[in-house]
């Protein structure tokens, strides 16, 4: 099993499905995933840039993946997304599903009120069209709280109908993976803050009667 986790920007991957990449990885599941967007110049330095990979990269770590093969950029500018053509956005991904042959794609959810989420969400779409030999057999989007919990207006709410448990170890490696993006992290009670994270964690598992857990809404599953 191949599965990709794609992330508008360095962090989404963990606030999303930290936890969930961990398990999947220590169950044998090859987890790949794919950052999107990155800061730039000159709104940004070089040296924030590096700093942010670095961090990327010391998560990645932290989640049980192997940064130089399992990690992978795209390299378009961070809040940009909405000015980028969709053509050149749904090709770049296409081509990274291409590139990995994932069965699995997860992708973060429509209902939310980032941009850049949004333009992701719809080119996954394009780049996982069920046609002859394209690899991807299911699709899966995940909740980015910190995001998700200012759009209960909007049309397209994130509505979970797949809980993945969490045991104590996942649910840690997560909250470590975040503790790398010093760069992301905001000071209790900021929804981006690790401890808020961790609530979160536990609120999502207790709705299932469980300790921890993350959810997911099902786009697609083709099934043989």
């Amino acid at each position: 099993m191949r599965t990709l986790v794609v992330a508008p920007h360095p962090d989404d991957e963990v606030i999303g499905c930290g936890g969930s990449i961990v398990k999947w990885t220590q169950a044998g599941v090859e987890v790949h995933v794919l950052l999107v967007t990155q800061v730039w110049e000159p709104k940004w330095s070089e040296a924030e840039l590096a700093k942010r990979f670095a961090e990327a990269h010391d998560a990645a770590e932290c989640m049980g993946l192997h940064p130089d093969g399992q990690l992978w950029t795209a390299r378009f500018p961070t809040t940009q997304l909405n000015i980028t053509p969709a053509w050149l956005l749904a090709e770049s991904l296409s081509d990274r599903v291409a590139d990995i042959q994932p069965d699995t794609l997860i992708i973060p959810a429509l209902g939310d009120v980032n941009r850049d989420h949004e333009e992701v969400h719809k080119a996954c779409l394009v780049a996982s069209r069920p046609h002859p030999g394209c690899p991807v057999k299911r699709v899966w989007a995940y909740e980015t709280t910190c995001t998700a919990a200012f759009a209960t207006s909007m049309p397209g709410v994130f509505r979970p109908d797949v809980y993945e448990v969490l045991a104590p170890v996942h649910a840690n490696a997560k909250l470590e993976a975040m503790k790398c993006y010093k760069s992301e992290q905001r000071d209790w009670p900021h929804p981006r803050s690790v401890k808020a994270l961790a609530h979160f964690c536990i609120e999502r598992g207790a709705r299932v009667g469980e300790p921890f857990a993350e959810c997911f809404q099902i786009i697609r599953e083709i099934r043989p």
